[in-house]
């Protein structure tokens, strides 16, 4: 990986500099006025899902003049539609404020994806799982493309999380793993990928939330991780990807008493913000809060006073994803600090000269070609080619679970997916006992699993787990059944709190042809299998 980072870091050196050179539109902050400095420090969700602008929204880039705009499932009604509207909000922001946006989405993988793509874009816990930073550059690649084509120049991953050995956080998949240099290798190969398909990368959630069950989207979190181990477990994987320029990075809203005993989330702490992260690790790169109605932000009286203490701790840029009054509060309550010099003019101008080199690095492109058709989905041959590959590294290994199967072993398939069902006897090509799931765990359901038992107590049987619903149904099991079922984990990790099966495989993905691909397998790993 070294050799890959060293090379990577060099071409972007070179596309950097030599690439396109910055427009008029990013005129240094000193020649903005003042209403337009406080504009860029925003990050703001609109309502829109047409083609074009709506009053609310062009009202909002008039007035607010943000310097950026996130975009959510709410936004985006078709590949099209969503590119002809991020080239309505580029041109509507160039056209009245001067400067360009930078248009940002949560493109993570896994449960967390905001662009619909064929097949699904794996969770990072999968690519994690592989172990090979090439297949995280790979992906990032990819994925950084088809979103620049759309019009979006920034991605808010990778997560740099580390979650528990065991998999109990918040976080889960979302996460590359739960070793801090795997994490660090595989969330700057991904960085660098985005960087190379000329999307900003966004490393999340500073300085590492990983390690908590609690969840700061919803409530107030405080973290009880031993300062010692904070650093090394949270901070680490962002030390590296520190060195990426251009970046950005996402603050937690997360309290860590260990750094500052004031116990404010890192959102407002600047011991966090100036103190480890700009003087410590010496990041140069922009610093992004999460959305600020989340619960873990929700310390002051309101939205007004959040904002303007974020940017004093050494903030760049505040997200606030829906309501206008929220929206339009917090930008003159900043610009009223402004004025009344809370918020020093060389703080505002530092933010602003680090957002605009940014945006003219990154240069979107107004006149674009825009996608002919109005499906919600785009289909990627490489993206297919990487979703095999992930599946079968990370099914070869895990495989290797299931003891030998005997001469007199029966194997039993438990699935309601139907999809899956198809794919794994088709692979098998020959029949397999079948039943389908009765969530109820009714008695005459679990009588029929004890009668196939009663007849060949070798019987295995193999569950695939899609969801965390099924995660508890299948924990509901009798201790007799639940002992013979081999899971196939396609959900989250940490799913299972009194597993005792037999083993489970952790695939952490429900990749389309994991049915196809783990009857292939089995077949060739045991030939016995045609005797069942």
């Amino acid at each position: 990986m070294t050799n890959l980072s060293s090379f990577l870091r060099g071409v972007l050196i070179l596309v950097f500099l030599f690439g396109p050179s910055a427009s008029p539109a990013f005129d240094r902050a000193h020649q903005m006025s003042l209403e337009n400095r406080i504009g860029q420090l925003f990050m703001l969700g609109i309502p829109d899902d047409g083609e074009s602008l709506s009053d609310y929204t062009k009202t909002l880039i008039t007035k607010v003049r943000p310097g950026g705009i996130i975009l959510f499932k709410r936004n985006i009604k078709s590949l099209r539609q969503v590119s002809l509207l991020n080239e309505s909000l580029q041109k509507y922001s160039v056209a009245h404020n001067g400067t360009p946006l930078l248009i940002a989405l949560d493109q993570e993988g896994g449960r967390v994806v905001r662009i619909k793509t064929t097949p699904a874009l794996p969770s990072p816990l999968a690519v994690g799982n592989t172990r090979d930073p090439q297949i995280a550059f790979q992906l990032a690649l990819a994925s950084g493309k088809i979103l620049r084509g759309l019009g979006f120049n920034m991605n808010l991953a990778p997560v740099l999380d580390t979650i528990p050995d065991d998999g109990q956080s918040f976080i889960g998949e979302r996460s590359f793993g739960s070793d801090p240099a795997l994490v660090s290798r595989m969330g700057l190969a991904s960085a660098q990928g985005m960087l190379t398909a000329r999307v900003l990368p966004t490393a999340k959630h500073f300085p590492g939330s990983g390690q908590f069950a609690g969840d700061p989207h919803q409530k107030r979190v405080v973290s009880n991780v031993e300062n010692k181990s904070l650093l090394h477990v949270g901070v680490q994987p962002f030390q590296e990807f520190g060195s990426l320029f251009p970046s950005a990075l996402m603050l937690s809203h997360v309290a860590y008493p260990q750094i500052d005993s004031s116990s404010l989330p890192a959102t407002f702490s600047q011991n966090i913000i100036e103190g480890l992260l700009r003087k410590n690790l010496d990041y140069q790169g922009l610093v992004l809060t999460d959305d600020l109605q989340m619960g873990g932000a929700k310390i002051f009286s309101g939205i007004d006073s959040a904002a303007t203490a974020s940017l004093s701790a050494g903030a760049d840029m505040l997200m606030i994803t829906w309501s206008a009054n929220k929206q339009s509060s917090a930008y003159q309550s900043v610009l009223k600090a402004a004025t009344s010099k809370i918020i020093t003019q060389s703080s505002i101008n530092n933010k602003v000269d680090r957002i605009l080199k940014i945006k003219g690095i990154l240069q979107p492109s107004l006149h674009r070609r825009h996608p002919s058709w109005a499906e919600d989905s785009v289909e990627d041959l490489e993206l297919q080619k990487l979703d095999e590959k992930i599946l079968d590294i990370n099914l070869s290994r895990e495989i290797k679970k299931i003891p030998e199967l005997r001469e007199n072993d029966a194997l039993v398939l438990i699935s309601s997916n139907a999809h899956f069902r198809w794919q794994f006897e088709r692979s098998l090509n020959r029949p397999i006992q079948q039943i389908e799931i009765s969530r109820k765990n009714s008695r005459s359901f679990l009588n029929g699993l004890r009668s196939i038992i009663s007849k060949n107590n070798s019987t295995t049987f193999l569950l695939p787990i899609f969801s965390v619903g099924y995660a508890r149904w299948a924990e509901s099991l009798p201790d007799d059944i639940r002992s013979k079922v081999i899971v196939v984990n396609a959900g989250p990790p940490g799913l299972f709190k009194r597993p005792a099966f037999k083993t489970v495989l952790e695939i952490n993905h429900p990749h389309q042809n994991l049915g196809r691909r783990l009857g292939e397998l089995l077949s060739q790993r045991n030939s016995r299998l045609a005797k069942f």
